[in-house]
């Protein structure tokens, strides 16, 4: 029998979205100027709480790809078992999204979701070019196609904001595809397209498991691998630049695509790249980027302008931390 864990710590400092702070300026950051420090998890978090899953054949779950939490629930994507499962905040099973198939509220490849808070609507994306559209609860309300005038890629990740969906593929077919393209949630048309693979360094191959950052509270983030840049979705605007002498260049990336295996070659570098793992609060920037193929975490106020590194952090992360909003 399989039991699931999520050991979920409470922040601090206040996360409530009322008190949030807008970043008007760019937030610019320098790796090269990193601190190394030991943190203390009481540093950072008020209490650690672990929640055990509930176990029914209809909630078993493969792996964990994707939590989100809205309004007391757990919304829990598993690739392997193909289900979007709800889990209350006890760990007690509430439902299953949708399920594998072809019909009406099924899919057949549960690549990403999304949630509108607003409006309390879940969209789903299946097989790269379909978005299904459920409730909160989990009823099926419709499905659509993504269209467009030319043929889109196939995509990997989807963000509801503000009335659109943005989308984006882990891999690019050419140098005329955007990396992040907005959708109308209403009929699956490409309204517009933003950013190429120049502004990834050359690059065109995505690793992380998302490239949206602070997707549920907030102002969401957009950031591809190998760009030094996050941008706001609200305005297409830098919220924050990312700087370090061991950032990967675009000659370095050319060097890796001559390769026999380009992607590993790239995953084996010794260059910085890849953001992942990012927390925002009020007070804090905490996110984690890659070196080697090893996780490095960093931590940055943004009142005192501080930026450092710890290892026990590190650790931390990698047991998916939730924030209670």
């Amino acid at each position: 029998m399989r039991i699931r864990v999520i050991v979920v710590f409470l922040i601090v400092c206040s996360c409530q979205q009322k008190n949030r702070t807008n970043v008007n300026a760019d937030i610019n950051i320098n790796l090269d100027m990193l601190n190394e420090k030991v943190i203390l998890a009481s540093d950072l978090f008020s209490r650690a709480r672990t929640i055990i899953l509930e176990t029914k054949p209809e909630s078993i779950i493969g792996t964990v790809s994707e939590i989100q939490v809205f309004d007391g629930k757990f919304y829990i994507r598993d690739m392997v078992g193909r289900s979007l499962l709800i889990f209350d905040l006890n760990g007690k099973f509430i439902r299953k999204i949708g399920s594998f198939g072809r019909g009406p509220g099924e899919y057949i490849m549960l690549l990403d979701f999304t949630i509108d808070t607003v409006k309390r609507e879940i969209y789903v994306l299946d097989n790269g070019l379909t978005i299904h559209k459920y409730s909160v609860e989990g009823e099926y309300i419709n499905s659509m196609q993504i269209n467009a005038n030319v043929q889109p890629p196939f995509f990997n990740h989807i963000q509801y904001f503000d009335g659109k969906i943005y989308a984006a593929s882990t891999q690019l077919r050419n140098e005329k595809d955007n990396l992040l393209y907005v959708i109308d949630p209403t009929n699956g048309k490409i309204i517009n397209g933003y950013f190429t693979i120049a502004d990834n360094m050359g690059w065109d191959i995505s690793f992380a498991a998302t490239v949206f950052l602070n997707r549920l509270y907030g102002k969401p983030r957009f950031m591809y691998t190998c760009m030094n840049t996050i941008i706001t979705l609200e305005d297409m605007t830098s919220f924050m630049t990312i700087s370090s002498k061991n950032w990967i260049r675009v000659d370095e990336i050319e060097d890796i695509k001559r390769q026999e295996h380009p992607f590993f070659a790239a995953a084996q570098s010794k260059k910085i790249r890849d953001i992942q793992n990012y927390v925002e609060t009020k007070d804090m920037i905490i996110f984690c980027y890659y070196i080697e193929n090893r996780k490095h975490t960093a931590v940055y106020w943004k009142d005192k302008k501080r930026l450092i590194s710890g290892n026990l952090l590190r650790m931390i992360l990698y047991m998916r931390m939730i924030r209670f909003m």
